[in-house]
């Protein structure tokens, strides 16, 4: 069975492996002859975590070889995507992403590979809508009402995200410019404790990707 069309079997989560895997693996070679590792930038419990997972297992059942979920979470995804990017091109490690390894380019000096140079782009492994959340506390039922919420106590709230160059942190941007309003971020948070501060009114709204649908 051919790589790629085992993965794109299962088909905004995206799986990418080392530029150049396929050409330095042996055409004859059975593919996978030992483990496999899942690289994923981000903490666990999270949408491309969990995503990575269920490929991975999928993988595993199918290939009969373990698929493990490694977590090199860091600065918006960049610290997991470094490492993938500098692991062997052997085909023996993947890295699940979501859109932050093409924003990032655009939002850090260095951000430490270059997706277009360094990665080969495997499938489209789902699709993860950005939502919006807020603790049962928020007089508000809309965002209309949110957002003149926030106009009336401007810099006492904050909206909790995974970190600069993450979709949930650029909505967020955009919704507070496009509000006219100041909506502070708390940063760098993984989302299992993103929804423990959110329900326990830590952090009172949070703009976050809900996985919708695992192809």
């Amino acid at each position: 069975m051919k790589r790629r069309e085992l993965i794109a079997a299962l088909g905004s989560i995206l799986a990418v492996w080392p530029v150049s895997a396929q050409a330095q693996t042996e055409p004859t070679q059975t593919w996978p002859a030992r483990p496999v590792k899942v690289i994923v930038g981000f903490a666990p419990g999270g949408p491309t975590d969990l995503i990575a997972r269920l490929v991975a297992q999928k993988l595993s059942e199918a290939t009969g070889k373990n698929f493990f979920v490694e977590n090199v979470s860091g600065t918006g995804g960049n610290v997991g995507a470094v490492r993938a990017a500098k692991s062997p091109p052997d085909g023996y490690t993947f890295l699940v992403t979501g859109g932050n390894i093409t924003n990032n380019q655009y939002l850090f000096s260095e951000p430490g590979y270059d997706p277009l140079k360094d990665f080969d782009a495997v499938t489209v492994a789902a699709a993860t809508p950005v939502v919006l959340a807020v603790n049962p506390s928020v007089p508000a039922t809309s965002v209309k009402e949110l957002v003149a919420w926030i106009r009336a106590n401007p810099g006492k709230e904050s909206y909790a995200s995974p970190g600069t160059g993450t979709p949930p942190q650029l909505v967020g941007h955009c919704s507070s410019m496009l509000c006219s309003s100041i909506w502070c971020t708390c940063r760098s948070m993984a989302a299992a404790p993103r929804c423990r501060r959110l329900s326990g009114g830590t952090r009172r709204f949070r703009s976050a990707q809900w996985r919708r649908q695992c192809r």
